[in-house]
């Protein structure tokens, strides 16, 4: 891989750190934050009514709601909750459990453990309670009621998704950008082939894919992330093929984008805000919100998506070490510019050395090219499986 600084740095420091919000801690939870977040953006314009911030008054009845219509969340919850804790900043209330649940007025966006739950209409307030429809009761029973070991095996398998994701595959190089060469074999070619595999094997199981660069052209390094962000892409993968100068160093390598100097996701957000379209409905909002919301959402999903591109990474490299026998370097931070202006889960797969003599041949061979794809492949249908648990 050429044009690429490969600077590996200590692992992202949000993954490391977590978020403390209240003694809460927050690992990957992107939506609840989202939800957190605009709650306080619009906490400015309401009252504060003993301690509790409504979001919109119609979300706080006046009566007590129509139990043969609503159910107490207290009520709905697979076994009684030992705890309710509220948070008066960001009016969001925990039932303790395992795994917990939590809740906003007025928002149709629930979180249950690690899972994002949404309901058919948003939860309202009244004497101390939240309050679901009470066709939501099975939805949330079933985000809360544990997996059992065979349902978990079911629901990791390599099926096809519920939603169709957008992958936008970058094989890397193109053009008079040969990438590097070893051994007679073209970086780039091998990229685009290995990538095409990896195509045809998702859109098999279900996904949407898009290139950076379909045939033998020349893409721009900053121009490749902009198309997985003008398209709302899921997912980012850039394809590549290693060198070095000693041609001894073998294996496959995957690399995820960590934080650095040069990297903030506030100001990330707020050009991402301008620049970029967002779909209101991805977050329970019923309408696009304003500038400066957008840009804390796009800011909070960027960050987020830093903790996701390690597991992403891990799943990936865990995958093609299934299909080839190839030696584990291991996934790695890097403050690599193709992935750092990424707005979703990004990694750089390394496929191997042509730099090497034994290696190179097999990085020629289609065979083994299809294989280093369903590693691949396999690898991205997991992260999405674990992802709509």
């Amino acid at each position: 891989m050429r044009n690429e600084e490969r600077r590996v740095q200590e692992p992202d420091a949000f993954v490391e750190r977590c978020t403390e919000i209240n003694g809460h801690t927050w690992v990957g939870s992107s939506s609840i934050i989202l939800i957190l977040l605009v709650t306080v953006c619009c906490t400015n314009t309401f009252a504060d009514t003993d301690g509790l911030v409504p979001v919109v008054s119609k979300y706080t009845p006046t009566g007590p709601p129509d139990p043969g219509s609503w159910l107490n969340i207290a009520a709905a919850l697979p076994s009684p909750s030992s705890s309710i804790q509220h948070d008066p900043l960001t009016n969001a209330f925990t039932y303790g459990g395992s795994p917990p649940l939590v809740a906003v007025p007025g928002f149709s966006v629930v979180r249950c453990g690690s899972q994002t739950v949404t309901l058919t209409r948003p939860v309202i307030y009244y004497d101390g309670s939240l309050f679901i429809a009470r066709e939501d009761q099975p939805l949330i029973r079933s985000a809360l009621v544990p997996k059992t070991s065979s349902a978990l095996a079911r629901s990791t398998t390599h099926r096809p998704t519920t939603r169709r994701w957008l992958v936008v595959l970058d094989p890397g190089h193109g053009g008079h950008d040969t990438g590097a060469i070893g051994h007679r074999i073209v970086e780039k070619s091998i990229n685009l082939k290995v990538a095409r595999y990896v195509k045809s094997l998702l859109e098999q199981k279900g996904f949407q894919v898009r290139f950076t660069r379909s045939d033998d052209t020349f893409v721009e390094l900053d121009d490749r992330p902009e198309i997985a962000n003008r398209c709302q892409a899921d997912l980012f993968i850039a394809i590549h093929a290693n060198a070095e100068r000693s041609g001894t160093i073998t294996g496959v390598e995957t690399f995820y984008c960590d934080t650095d100097k040069r990297f903030n996701a506030i100001d990330r957000g707020r050009s991402a805000a301008r620049t970029c379209r967002l779909d209101p409905r991805k977050f329970g909002l019923a309408r696009d919100p304003a500038y400066d919301i957008r840009s804390i959402i796009y800011g909070l999903i960027i960050e987020d998506s830093r903790y996701q591109s390690r597991r992403l990474a891990a799943l990936i490299q865990q995958g093609i070490l299934k299909q080839v026998p190839a030696d584990d370097r291991g996934t790695k931070p890097g403050a690599l510019r193709v992935l750092r202006f990424a707005n979703c889960p990004a990694v750089l797969v390394e496929i191997g050395f042509i730099s090497n003599r034994q290696e190179a041949k097999r990085l020629a061979d289609s065979s083994y090219q299809k294989r280093i794809a369903a590693g691949i492949a396999n690898g991205i249908a997991q992260f999405a499986a674990r992802e709509q648990q």
